[in-house]
């Protein structure tokens, strides 16, 4: 799986099962891309971690993720709410309307 990281967010470490390795690609100093790489039984899942810092100004992240099949089948989710393939949004509210 392939985790194109959004304008604005930092990642502060990543992290992948036993059995999985995972690739960081950088621009300069700003990691902007996480590749893992994983064997994946069908119906099966697997939990692929990150901890990010949030952007500070917004309402919402969009990720955009990119799965890989050994088929060499993709699914790319990355299209808007709504869509065949939205990607995933985390909404972001001030620490004080928590």
């Amino acid at each position: 799986m392939i985790l194109d990281v959004p304008d604005g967010v930092t990642i502060m470490s990543v992290s992948a099962p036993e059995g999985a390795r995972h690739e960081e690609q950088k621009v300069g100093d700003r990691l902007v891309q996480v590749t893992w790489t994983i064997e994946i039984k069908a119906w099966a899942s697997a939990q692929l971690s990150f901890v990010a810092k949030n952007p500070t100004q917004g309402e919402s992240i969009a990720w955009k993720v990119h799965q890989k099949y050994s088929g060499g089948m993709t699914s790319d989710w990355v299209g808007p709410a709504g869509s065949r393939a939205p990607a995933p949004v985390t909404r972001l509210v001030p620490a004080s309307d928590r």
